[in-house]
């Protein structure tokens, strides 16, 4: 309802993902599960090794990235575009 804002502004500090930074905690969680370390045994000579490796998922730290950053980035234009609009 108010005009500091057009209605692109508007729509986009209502559109981007909302949750602020409770949200890269979920995500966190969520890549945590998906990039457990993955462990094999492995048959040696004398007895059997257990070889551990730890997997990444590029895509889910991208949306972890993009999910801490998006928020920071729309309040920071709002904050600015608010400033310029009061100004004129």
């Amino acid at each position: 309802m108010s005009p500091r804002w057009t209605v692109r502004q508007k729509l986009l500090g209502t559109l981007v993902w909302p949750g602020g930074l409770a949200t890269p905690v979920l995500f966190g969680g969520l890549i945590a599960v998906r990039t457990g370390a993955g462990c094999t045994s492995v048959p040696v000579n004398s007895g059997i090794v257990e070889q551990c490796s730890a997997r990444s998922d590029p895509l889910g730290i991208a949306l972890l990235v993009l999910s801490i950053l998006a928020p920071l980035v729309v309040v920071a234009y709002l904050g600015i575009r608010s400033r310029r609009q009061a100004v004129d």
